[in-house]
């Protein structure tokens, strides 16, 4: 399972980057990215789930769709975000142990 997750983070990272090269992604927008991506608080899951969103957002609405907050920004949203997260892995792993 860990290689297919590879894979498709590899596949997501890819077209990121083939979006930015084909100019369907700013510089600002793209050096927005890279900093939330290159940071070492973003886990591997994070940045795979930035690189899809940011993926499907172009594909949906354009690069004009794009909006991507600056770094405090960002922090603070994960900061929001992991919390609830890991409170709903805490409950999958509630239901998984309480079937055995």
């Amino acid at each position: 399972m860990a290689t297919a997750s590879l894979h498709r983070s590899g596949v997501s990272l890819s077209i990121l980057f083939a979006r930015y090269v084909r100019g369907e992604i700013g510089d600002s927008i793209w050096s927005r990215l890279m900093h939330l991506l290159d940071d070492d608080d973003v886990t591997s899951n994070e940045r795979l789930a930035l690189a899809r969103f940011v993926n499907e957002v172009v594909a949906e609405g354009g690069p004009s769709s794009l909006f991507v907050p600056m770094e405090d920004e960002a922090r603070a949203l994960l900061g929001d975000i992991r919390p609830a997260v890991a409170l709903r892995r805490g409950q999958a792993d509630d239901r998984t142990t309480s079937s055995v």
